[in-house]
């Protein structure tokens, strides 16, 4: 059994590239919003997050989203 079974979130695969996602925070219809989802990548990928994400995260996710920068 997969993990997404075994947590009951459906896999979404690309047929186009091949990639699968698992979203378990689906896509808001508004701004702001906060998706999360697992996704397939390459073995060695590049920490892109910036020095924000974790503050910027919690207050989407929290409620308080109306604190959030515009820019």
């Amino acid at each position: 059994m997969s993990i997404s079974e075994r947590h009951g979130i459906d896999v979404e695969h690309d047929p186009v590239y091949g990639r699968a996602r698992a979203w378990v925070r689906p896509r808001a219809k508004g701004w702001p919003m906060a998706e999360e989802l697992f996704a397939t990548a390459p073995a060695r990928v590049i920490d892109k997050q910036d020095n924000n994400f974790e503050r910027h995260w919690d207050a989407l996710v929290s409620g308080s989203a109306a604190q959030l920068p515009l820019s």
